[in-house]
């Protein structure tokens, strides 16, 4: 029995060296139970103003964007220091989402994604540029509804202090809220690179972590969700050196930049927006159902797919870029589906895709002066199992989500100011009907009216004690940059590399 045992365990670990295991990480709000300050929930990072969004869910109670359609837009106060390259960076990180196929379109193992899309560019490096693209790609992932799979393959539930001890110690309850996108297992793996941990406890302030450590001999693969919202800090260190660079004082990710998302990225995206994850869940704020199909030609509402996006003001400097689509297929429904006002709660499938649509605020009230409409048709289940399936209608006078740039401010307690801060951050759960009376963490939405500011404090300098400029470690500038030998973009709009390396080099 030993001998075949010992051949069940040699097979099993060549097959896992043949098979590629993955994870990923879904975002919601904090659940109260648990997830709290003791257990490093919600606190403050170095790179975000107001520390993590949320906290990881479990599965099936994942929360996700309410809508087809994202609408983004940029504001004056954006396009000032960024100006046109800035906007361009940012359109880059949205061209790699809006490219993505539907969900259905992906291959079943993801092999058309790479396990690791982290790139250098040695220029960036030296002139300690953080790529705008990048960042701005991570937070709308985060958008969508995914976490830092880094940060949450281990995490606490729950820890009970031993009697008599000094300092305090604890036991502890390890759980995984890290998923493989294939079989929506625990997975202790991301993108193919093996985490263990190694328990963490801070006595001032007194918290409790689980820290993930790599078990592979090189560098791990760091997801593109890690730049924005992972807490380096309490993964292992070479995560920390990946993002943030050595610990110098000034935390940097110099020069990182990514080609685009990574395979347990893409199978987030997958599991959250497939058609057949059917959650009970409110539409988005300002929805209402029913209305007919515009260019329709009398069609019924759900022989229409795709979306609409209305824009009462043609060509004004903030109109739609790239414009809505309406598609037409050759179903029809069948006579148990009735026609109507979509209720506000019900069972509703993800879209399969969620596209990114951009309509520019007016650039001085910083809001649409004219609402925008947005339509598109869905099937939602009502509490009698009933399909309902009509047209919903969004009027928005903000974007979904508003690119904007601001002094975010400067933590108590680090060397360097935040890169970016949120605002407008909402989730809402809806309790399933015939559902469990012991309410879940989820499922729910992310609702709109977002707004995502980085930080234009320009260049700094880090220094400790009384010295002088030459003393002073430089912080971090914005930059547009890839893998070719293009001399780097540096912001604010007008300020050149060369300006930045005699800062640096003179």
């Amino acid at each position: 029995m030993r001998s075949i045992l010992n051949k069940t365990f040699a097979a099993t670990v060549l097959l896992a060296s043949l098979t590629a295991v993955h994870g990923f990480s879904l975002l919601g709000p904090f659940d109260p139970e648990y997830q709290t300050e003791e257990l490093n929930y919600g606190r403050a990072t170095v790179l975000a103003d107001i520390g993590d969004l949320g906290g990881p869910m479990n599965l099936s109670e994942e929360y996700r964007f309410g809508s087809p359609v994202l609408v983004y837009g940029f504001d004056s106060t954006f396009t000032e220091f960024f100006g046109d390259a800035g906007v361009e960076a940012v359109e880059g990180a949205v061209e790699v989402l809006n490219d993505l196929p539907m969900v259905s379109a992906m291959s079943p193992g993801l092999e058309e994604f790479q396990l690791n899309t982290t790139r250098f560019n040695v220029v960036a490096q030296q002139l300690r540029l953080l790529d705008l693209k990048s960042m701005s790609l991570s937070l709308l992932l985060q958008q969508m509804g995914l976490a830092a799979p880094e940060r949450f393959t281990w995490t606490l539930r729950d820890r009970w202090p031993i009697p008599n001890t000094q300092p305090q110690q604890y036991t502890y309850m390890v759980i995984q809220r890290n998923l493989d996108p294939l079989t929506w297992q625990y997975s202790s793996y991301v993108n193919n690179t093996l985490y263990t941990y190694q328990m963490f406890h801070s006595i001032d302030p007194d918290f409790s972590d689980a820290q993930e450590v790599s078990v592979d001999v090189g560098n791990p693969n760091v997801s593109v969700i890690a730049l924005a919202s992972v807490q380096a800090g309490f993964v292992d260190p070479r995560v920390r050196s990946q993002i943030y660079g050595p610990g110098r004082g000034v935390f940097g990710g110099f020069g990182l930049f990514y080609s685009g998302i990574t395979r347990d990225d893409a199978g987030g995206i997958r599991y959250l927006y497939r058609t057949g994850n059917v959650n009970w869940q409110a539409p988005p704020l300002g929805s209402s159902g029913g209305g007919g199909g515009g260019g329709g030609g009398g069609s019924s509402p759900w022989t229409i797919v795709g979306f609409e996006v209305l824009n009462p003001l043609p060509g004004s400097p903030w109109n739609v870029v790239g414009g809505g689509i309406f598609g037409f297929t050759n179903t029809v429904g069948d006579g148990g589906v009735i026609v109507g006002a979509a209720p506000p709660d019900g069972g509703r499938g993800g879209p399969g895709k969620l596209a990114f649509v951009r309509v520019d605020v007016d650039p001085l009230l910083g809001q649409y002066t004219t609402p925008v409409t947005i339509r598109y048709p869905e099937t939602v289940i009502n509490a009698q199992g009933v399909q309902i399936q009509s047209f919903v209608t969004r009027v928005i006078t903000q974007p979904d989500v508003l690119f904007t740039a601001a002094d975010v401010g400067v933590p108590g307690d680090a060397s360097q100011p935040y890169t970016y801060g949120i605002s407008g951050v909402s989730f809402t759960q809806v309790q399933n009907p015939g559902g469990s009376p012991l309410i879940a963490a989820g499922p729910g939405i992310i609702e709109p009216g977002v707004v995502l500011a980085f930080n234009k404090v320009g260049p700094w300098v880090y220094n400790v004690l009384d010295t002088a400029e030459e003393d002073g470690i430089r912080g971090f500038v914005w930059g547009s940059f890839d893998g070719t030998t293009n001399t780097p973009i540096v912001y604010p709009q007008g300020a050149t590399a060369e300006q930045i390396e005699s800062l640096l080099f003179e």
